[in-house]
């Protein structure tokens, strides 16, 4: 949508336990992400996409794989703390992550 601060590629289907691998190259300066246990509820700011977020992260900060919790509790997991976690990701290169959401 234009004109709107995130865009989301979304399915309609709710998913139990799952284990979700993807390999992906991000443009050096968009902050991305995996949702993760979101949705996107009418009664919740109007429909906006709330939820655990699997954070891409290209800027020099490097929280890629932290967890981030959208439009609720922001950070639950940002990497800053963890420099080996931060050297992971490696810019311009395909990665791979490995998403397990098991139970709440």
């Amino acid at each position: 949508k234009l004109d709107t601060p995130n865009t989301f590629l979304t399915t309609d289907s709710i998913y139990g336990d799952f284990i979700f691998e993807i390999d992906f190259k991000v443009d050096s300066t968009m902050n991305s992400g995996i949702q993760i246990r979101s949705n996107s509820l009418p009664y919740y700011r109007d429909g906006m996409v709330h939820g655990y977020q699997v954070e891409i992260d290209p800027s020099k900060r490097a929280w890629s794989g932290g967890i981030y919790d959208e439009k609720r509790r922001k950070w639950l997991n940002p990497l800053k703390d963890n420099p080996e976690a931060q050297k992971a990701s490696k810019q311009n290169e395909w990665n791979h992550y490995r998403v397990e959401a098991i139970a709440d």
